[in-house]
């Protein structure tokens, strides 16, 4: 082999880790003045190759199956090269011999998701959307995906042939980000379990109290009430009926928040 020629153009697919590559002599009989590298728009090429009887050359660098595209397919062989070809002799370019193109594939996962609800069933919607993200132990992504539950579908839902690891080779983290329904000022809602693919809504429930006399337990009416939160800023106030009922409809109560209640007026009572 006189002045050879090797084009190793990389896969669509793929990224190279870095623009570093190794050649070495591992053949019987060393070789003196290796070939020559470099990298350019996504093809290696190495010149200068002069290699006989008993020699033997190895190039070596690391490329990165990109599992991070739009249309990336998990479980799908993907050629890490295109086509690779070696010219023996560079006074002969027409004469070219191809390599052998390797492949690589990824794994996939499946997502099941689902929605439970601590709620009037009244103020329940027929189907809410959810924000799906992801990320990995190193770095965050914009990547999302919204996946509709419904009632009829048992509140869930699942996300098929999900890339299971990142460009990095990190396993993905799938779980829900936020959700997207009617009448969101009236639920708070948590994500259950470590994998945060389970979403509770709890409805922000409103107070109601009903106001006796401590001599006769009768209903006192006219009781003014303020409602303050954990910062002792009043939120909302209110009066019992002649029922001695009072309802601090104005006002949703957020879950694991503290408020206080303090009564300020009862006619014809001490406080």
């Amino acid at each position: 082999m006189t002045n050879g020629l090797i084009l190793d153009p990389l896969g669509a697919q793929f990224e190279y880790k870095d623009t570093k590559f190794e050649i070495t002599s591992v053949g019987e009989d060393s070789i003196d003045n290796l070939p020559t590298g470099k990298i350019n728009e996504k093809v290696l090429e190495i010149s200068n190759l002069n290699i006989g009887k008993n020699q033997e050359v190895q190039i070596h660098y690391q490329v990165r199956l990109n599992t991070e595209t739009d249309d990336f397919k998990t479980n799908y062989w993907y050629q890490m090269n295109g086509e690779t070809t070696l010219t023996p002799n560079g006074s002969n370019p027409d004469n070219k011999v191809n390599f052998g193109v390797p492949s690589a594939k990824s794994s996939g996962i499946n997502l099941t998701l689902e929605k439970q609800w601590l709620a009037n069933s009244e103020n329940i919607p027929e189907k809410v959307e959810l924000l799906i993200g992801r990320r990995s132990a190193q770095i965050s992504s914009d990547w999302t995906k919204i996946v509709t539950v419904k009632e009829d579908g048992e509140w869930r839902s699942q996300l098929e042939n999900l890339p299971k690891y990142s460009i990095l080779g990190e396993e993905f983290i799938y779980e829900i980000k936020d959700e997207i329904v009617s009448n969101s000022e009236i639920y708070d809602w948590i994500t259950i379990g470590e994998d945060k693919t389970t979403i509770a809504n709890i409805e922000k429930f409103r107070l109601q109290l009903i106001k006796t006399s401590n001599h006769d337990n009768k209903p006192l009416s006219e009781v003014e009430f303020v409602l303050k939160n954990s910062q002792g800023e009043e939120i909302d106030k209110a009066v019992t009926n002649e029922k001695g009922e009072i309802l601090f409809d104005k006002t949703r109560l957020n879950y694991g928040e503290e408020y206080q209640l303090h009564e300020i007026k009862s006619p014809g009572h001490s406080l």
